[in-house]
């Protein structure tokens, strides 16, 4: 019997397809001890595709206010899901600075207009999760889907290091 037929990915600069990201300086245990001011999410580990957490600000949200009930939704729904169930997890963000910080791409059952109400995810787009070394989200939205790839952002060959297919 034949094996099916496997797409080959296009080539980033160093492409992890099969395996797990290596050894970063990225917090890599588990549960993440208690932190004033930051609710922790669950999400999927691209070092061993395990469940660990992530944590988002509190106090970021506020800052940047995000006070919207759509948004909120977002933020504790689609995130969630996205972390969860990323079609792709990138590590190496914007240059060698950040090489260990990871981003989490998905392309999420649902979206939410700003007064909360749920409604399909916005065609043509993938939703973004970044985050830190400290894991913490740093930045999360809607971005525009590759032309050649709806699973991933535009643009992702040359804004990315590495890449993970779960």
């Amino acid at each position: 019997m034949e094996e099916p037929h496997q797409p080959k990915l296009p080539a980033v600069r160093e492409c992890v397809v099969t395996g797990f990201f290596g050894p970063t300086d990225l917090n890599t245990s588990k549960e993440l001890p208690e932190r004033r001011g930051f609710h922790v999410f669950p999400a999927i580990d691209p070092h061993d595709g395990k469940a660990w957490q992530i944590r988002f600000d509190l106090e970021e949200l506020r800052r940047r206010k995000i006070t919207s009930a759509g948004r909120l939704k977002e933020i504790a729904q689609v995130a969630t899901e996205v972390l969860l169930f990323p079609t792709c997890i990138f590590q190496g963000l914007r240059g060698e600075r950040e090489a260990s910080w990871l981003c989490y791409a998905g392309v999420p059952s649902q979206a939410f207009t700003n007064a909360g109400a749920s409604i399909p995810a916005w065609p043509g787009q993938v939703y973004l999760v970044y985050v830190n070394a400290e894991r913490v989200a740093y930045d999360y939205r809607w971005e525009r889907a590759d032309s050649t790839d709806c699973n991933r952002p535009e643009n992702w060959k040359t804004r990315f290091d590495k890449l993970w297919v779960p």
